[in-house]
């Protein structure tokens, strides 16, 4: 159901809606390997520059909720720990400035078809953007298209959502975000993520278990080679 169809639907007679959170996410991918997205500060910039009430607010109409980790909040053992990224305009500039782009720069935003949320978050992204000085050409691409160029691994940014189809972080993190992750098409590369997933997944201690995914989480918010959007209902 369409999220700007909801109120509608819930107010005509007989009908009742269902609306409830997913591990279906949405994110804005930055690729780790290409200047100026390897570098962690500019990365961290645009997460704070991402206006997100707007995003569930404005587009999604209230069926989402915000995003503040790697993994679904509805996912086992699921962490905000360390995410700091609140729609901060100066703060997205300091670290553009520490990062030796002080006047911003101009990158291309591949965005797929097919989803016009994704048309809606773009454009009110790149708006955003361009007030701390960065210039967001988007790029159409048809939906086949648009997932043959991921699968390069080149492209500089893009947005796409998640399902799990197994809700478990050693699934989730070791597809998207692991070093020889098949979908992680950012290109992440971190050693200590890698040791920490391979580790988690021979371990049989539950509680351990947790808290290797939430160091993993932590490290990945922190290094921010995605700026996170949002997490979807279910309606």
């Amino acid at each position: 159901v369409p999220p700007k169809d909801v109120d509608a639907l819930g107010a005509v007679d007989g009908v009742t809606i269902d609306s409830r959170a997913s591990n279906k996410i949405l994110y804005l991918g930055m690729n780790n390997e290409v200047a100026p997205f390897d570098d962690p500060k500019v990365r961290q910039a645009i997460s704070y520059a991402v206006p997100y009430e707007k995003l569930v607010d404005e587009v999604m109409m209230g069926q989402a909720s915000p995003m503040r980790s790697s993994v679904a909040s509805s996912t086992p053992g699921w962490t905000d720990a360390g995410f700091a990224y609140e729609h901060d305009l100066d703060r997205a500039r300091e670290l553009l400035d520490e990062a030796g782009y002080p006047d911003g720069f101009e990158f291309d935003f591949t965005l797929g078809s097919g989803f016009q949320d994704w048309n809606d978050d773009a454009v009110l992204i790149q708006a955003e953007l361009e007030k701390i000085g960065v210039t967001m050409n988007i790029q159409n691409m048809a939906r086949p298209q648009f997932l043959d160029a991921l699968d390069t691994g080149e492209v500089q940014a893009y947005i796409s959502r998640w399902t799990s189809f197994v809700n478990d972080p050693g699934y989730h993190l070791g597809l998207l975000l692991t070093d020889e992750g098949t979908g992680n098409y950012v290109n992440y590369d971190n050693d200590e993520v890698d040791a920490l997933w391979e580790q988690a997944a021979t371990e049989s201690d539950p509680d351990v278990r947790a808290e290797l995914y939430g160091r993993m989480q932590e490290i990945i918010t922190a290094e921010a080679p995605w700026a996170y959007l949002y997490e979807y209902n279910i309606v």
